[in-house]
């Protein structure tokens, strides 16, 4: 009978935009929590017209912001792959950003 040794798990550390959308996703989180507090102590329905679209569009720039960073880092590593077709990349990047990813 042999005994088998787990190998150690390699944690990835967390970049800059990572970290900052993770703490913007905490602060919506408490801010939408805040709100929840006040709408049902105060008895009131009109909050929900000022929390709902400022919390939804500032989560949404986070994550797209992370979303764009990341794809050009990506795009940076693609082309300094010498067996990647720079052309290919070249007319993949102008297809996105003529007709949305087509």
């Amino acid at each position: 009978m042999t005994i088998k040794k787990k190998s150690p798990k390699i944690k990835k550390k967390r970049g800059y935009s990572e970290k900052l959308v993770l703490v913007v996703i905490i602060w919506v989180i408490s801010v939408f929590e805040r709100g929840l507090y006040f709408a049902f102590k105060n008895y009131s329905e009109n909050i929900w017209m000022y929390i709902i679209p400022a919390v939804g569009t500032i989560l949404s720039a986070a994550i797209g912001l992370h979303i764009w960073k990341t794809k050009a880092e990506n795009v940076i590593k693609i082309s300094a792959n010498p067996d990647y077709d720079a052309e290919q990349m070249k007319e993949q990047l102008k297809n996105e950003m003529m007709y949305g990813g087509v």
